[in-house]
């Protein structure tokens, strides 16, 4: 829906940046550099600026600059998939051109690269077998290529499900049981939901055809399902095969319910018996209500976490590289609870998550330091400031499965 967004409007005011992670990621000490992470360094006007990608080998204390690191997208992070990273546009209009890299030897090399239609908004990427399955965020479809050969092979129009326009703004993606499922945040007037339509609706589409199965839609309050820029963890599988979905309802600005929502294993309807509102809540060391959560990571024995943003904290006359409205949680989605973890808060340009064995990473941007600050699971233990000082504000953090 309204393929002419305004771009400075979606980073600042939405500012839903994103981390990009791999579930249940194990480091491998015999294979160098299985980590990646971005950085962001946005111009003057927060509407464009650079990315860059760069490989690591740990996590031990350092500071990087961007001297051998990459140009990728300003707008989304990279996907990995197996040893491949693909570099997707997002919501820009500097390029609709989707890159594909290989890790050789510790290095990301360009290998090949497909032109998407103008204005695109390719934002989300999975695979099955040798089909990719590419979100069209700005032209509501689904583009399916052969992510080896990067040929396009197909294309699913989403354009019928579209709610008060035929863009329903296919956001992010995950394969279960042959079943493709993709988050509609139906936008409208530029940013938005309708704020009249407090609903959140999935389609579902089967792999083995490619046809759509069917539209889901859940009415009790929540909207916007799946982060709007990139965050492939907002919607994800648990361990016993259930399907969890974030809810960003309209980052705060409407009023709607924001959290998350279930699809459990073996159906194809949203579970009524399940909800979990994080927007409602009084949560100890946080002033301010949740606007919603923005970039997640799953651990597993129900452990979720998650940076927020919070906007109680913006100045009368908000500055959005200073302000510092950004706090880290751990999040309990079995019993419901949520928890502020004793790490500054950081601004807005910076909410990357990521894991690294019993390490959780937090890219943040804050008063101490821009980085990669880390929380021990087993531990608790939390660093004092970043332990992976970054050129720039953290964007992506991944691991690559070795």
């Amino acid at each position: 829906m309204n393929n002419k967004l305004s771009f400075l409007s979606l980073v600042i005011l939405l500012a839903v940046l994103t981390a990009c992670h791999k579930d249940d990621p194990t480091p491998n000490p015999e294979n160098t550099r299985n980590i990646l992470f971005s950085v962001r360094i946005p111009d003057a006007s927060g509407m464009s600026g650079s990315v860059y990608t760069q490989l690591i080998d740990n996590i031990d204390a350092a500071t990087y600059d961007n001297k051998t690191a990459i140009p990728t997208a300003y707008a989304t992070p990279p996907v990995i998939i197996d040893d491949y990273v693909f570099d997707l546009p997002g919501l820009t209009t500097e390029t609709d051109i989707i890159k594909k890299y290989v890790r050789v030897n510790g290095q990301l090399v360009f290998e090949k690269s497909f032109t998407c239609p103008a204005g695109s908004g390719a934002i989300s990427l999975v695979t099955k077998g040798d089909k990719a399955y590419v979100a069209m965020r700005g032209l509501g479809l689904i583009l399916i290529l052969n992510h080896k050969t990067m040929a396009e092979i197909g294309r699913i129009d989403l354009s019928e499900y579209g709610v008060g326009d035929r863009n329903p703004d296919p956001a992010m993606m995950l394969i279960r049981d042959n079943l493709l499922y993709v988050g509609l945040n139906q936008i409208v007037g530029g940013m938005t939901p309708d704020p009249k339509r407090a609903k959140s609706d999935v389609v579902i589409i089967d792999t083995n055809t490619d046809a759509v199965q069917k539209m889901i839609t859940d009415e009790r309050g929540y909207s916007m399902p799946t982060n709007i820029m990139g965050d492939i963890q907002s919607i994800f599988m648990d361990e016993n095969k259930d399907i969890y979905i974030n809810c960003m309802a309209g980052l705060g600005y409407i009023g709607h319910k924001g959290g998350l929502l279930r699809i459990k294993a073996g159906e194809t309807v949203f579970d009524n018996s399940y909800e979990f509102c994080v927007t409602d809540k009084t949560i100890e060391g946080i002033d301010y209500p949740l606007d919603c959560l923005r970039d997640m990571v799953y651990t597993g024995n129900g452990k979720l976490y998650a940076c927020a943003s919070v906007s109680g904290y913006y100045s009368p006359t908000p500055d959005y590289s200073a302000d510092r409205v950004v706090v880290s949680l751990e999040i309990d989605i079995k019993n419901k609870t949520v928890k502020k973890l004793d790490i500054p808060r950081g601004n807005i340009f910076a909410t990357a998550v990521g894991r690294y064995g019993d390490n959780i990473l937090f890219g943040l941007a804050t008063q101490t330091g821009n980085g990669f600050y880390t929380y021990n699971q087993k531990t608790k233990a939390i660093s004092e400031s970043p332990v992976i000082n970054t050129a720039g504000f953290p964007f992506c953090f991944k691991v690559f499965k070795d």
